[in-house]
């Protein structure tokens, strides 16, 4: 069982100080709003400049230059019974992101908000194996039990002390996978979504038919350039 969140940075278009800020920030996210309202024990989020430091019982967090994968900003998976994820810093700002917050529109994805989405998921399905029952679709009927896909473009921002604004992932609840949940439930942080399983028009769901295989569909408005199955943000 993991028992803390590592971000280790390997770009070269981060700083160490920037990455202490984000890291910071999806600190305060997790304890003051992520833990509470999933029932969990928060995952301390820590940032080390030397990886040899590094408890053997955390999930780790590489942030890299550029993409492995066509379409991904950054995803999480697990190898044996480790859970890592990984951000693209260089490929995020190449799409105009920014690194921290952008104070002229404060609403856009940021190399820390994708950070942020990569904890948030490794605390709520580190093992990338949770699933659950929901409306049948073509696609299928169960879907992947991921906190942030399907609001994944809409942030926040966290004031670290000291340090300014910094921009977080929105997060959808617990009742979010709840098909009976009474209306007008709050289903995400932001409280943008009105209905279990559906999507903001920039986030995307990954969705399992009765054969096992998983497919995505998106939002309206959703990027093509980033779509791909495969890109677990």
């Amino acid at each position: 069982m993991i028992k803390r969140i590592a971000i280790i940075n390997q770009s070269t278009v981060l700083t160490a100080a920037d990455v202490q800020k984000m890291t910071a920030a999806c600190n305060m996210q997790l304890t003051r709003d992520v833990a509470p309202a999933w029932g969990k024990s928060t995952l301390p989020v820590t940032f080390y400049s030397n990886p040899n430091l590094i408890p053997v019982n955390a999930a780790r967090i590489y942030i890299y230059d550029d993409s492995d994968q066509a379409g991904a900003l950054g995803y999480h998976t697990v190898s044996g019974n480790s859970p890592w994820g990984t951000v693209f810093a260089k490929t995020i700002l190449d799409y105009g992101c920014a690194k921290l917050y952008k104070a002229a529109d404060s609403s856009l994805t940021t190399v820390s908000s994708v950070l942020s989405h990569e904890a948030i998921e490794l605390l709520v399905n580190p093992y990338v194996s949770l699933w659950s029952d929901g409306p049948v679709v073509n696609e299928g009927s169960e879907y992947a039990y991921e906190a942030c896909d399907p609001v994944e473009a809409n942030v926040y921002q966290i004031k670290v002390p000291g340090q300014g604004p910094v921009s977080v992932s929105n997060f959808v609840f617990p009742e979010y996978f709840n098909g009976s949940v009474i209306p007008g439930t709050r289903l995400d942080h932001l409280g943008l979504l009105s209905t279990p399983f559906t999507m903001t028009d920039y986030g995307y769901m990954i969705i399992r038919n009765n054969t096992g295989n998983e497919s995505a569909i998106y939002g309206s408005k959703y990027p093509e350039v980033l779509k791909t199955i495969n890109k677990g943000i």
